[in-house]
């Protein structure tokens, strides 16, 4: 089952991730967006941003 966001849950969402994190990673979400369909390769995703970013997320669960 496919689980929908409500505009209030996303705006939400955006607000506490950070405008530093939503301007460098927005393109990358936008050009991989039916990667982050596939529980494995959003995964995947979220250990190469965590892996290569320098933001102040202390673990992955943060990013």
């Amino acid at each position: 089952m496919k689980k929908q966001m409500f505009k209030k849950q996303f705006i939400n969402a955006y607000r506490s991730a950070g405008l530093w994190f939503v301007t460098l990673y927005m393109e990358a979400f936008l050009r991989r967006i039916d990667e982050l369909r596939d529980r494995n390769k959003k995964t995947k995703l979220i250990e190469e941003i965590y892996n290569n970013g320098e933001g102040p997320d202390k673990d992955e669960s943060g990013t």
